[in-house]
């Protein structure tokens, strides 16, 4: 049996997310754990969709617009097979995708994407900060960066208090994880919009 989004085109999702949002935990406790995995990657692929969605409506100063989204994929259900919810799982790895794509995609040279990160770090809200904190810690033990790289990381996370990721607060209140979810989509977009201007103002010197 495939997953449960296998096949799902991107106008389909209305149709899955209604049909997720609906079933209780009583009809997840019943599934096995093949099962329940497939309704795993099914949540994911719901809260993915939606918060690229509200990000877009974000960036384009709809508001409104893009905190119904949010609030759409705050209301999926508990992910029991992953312990959290799928709109933070969701949130949290659109924004550190973001942040490694830059990195891996730039010249062993080019700081331009930690530029940009380190420029955000220092302008976001509090939940922002502690978003792209733990990105740019996970970055620094997992990839091999340059020591200058490594360095500015630290001075500039060190003085960032850890906390308890995301993921593992377990089941936030609706409102609180809505919060925090759109402060980590402003802190993708202020990363992009950083990248942009980085970029055109190469091309401008060049």
């Amino acid at each position: 049996m495939g997953s449960v989004s296998a096949g799902f085109a991107d106008n389909d999702y209305d149709y899955l997310v209604d049909l997720l949002v609906d079933r209780g935990f009583g009809d997840v406790e019943l599934v096995s754990d093949e099962t329940l995995s497939q309704f795993s990657q099914a949540w994911w692929a719901a809260a993915e969709n939606l918060l690229t969605k509200a990000r877009r409506w974000f960036a384009a100063g709809d508001d409104d617009r893009a905190r119904r989204l949010v609030d759409r994929a705050v209301a999926l259900p508990y992910d029991p097979h992953e312990d959290a919810a799928p709109a933070a799982l969701a949130a949290t790895t659109l924004l550190f995708d973001i942040v490694v794509d830059e990195m891996e995609a730039a010249e062993t040279t080019d700081t331009r994407w930690l530029d940009a990160a380190l420029a955000v770090l220092d302008g976001a809200d509090e939940q922002g900060r502690f978003e792209l904190r733990d990105v740019l810690v996970a970055v620094r033990d997992d990839y091999r960066l340059p020591k200058r790289e490594n360095r500015r990381i630290f001075e500039a996370t060190s003085g960032i208090p850890a906390r308890t990721e995301l993921r593992d607060m377990g089941l936030l209140p609706p409102e609180q994880l809505g919060l925090i979810v759109e402060s980590i989509m402003r802190a993708s977009i202020a990363y992009g919009e950083a990248i942009t201007a980085s970029h055109d103002g190469s091309h401008e010197r060049s």
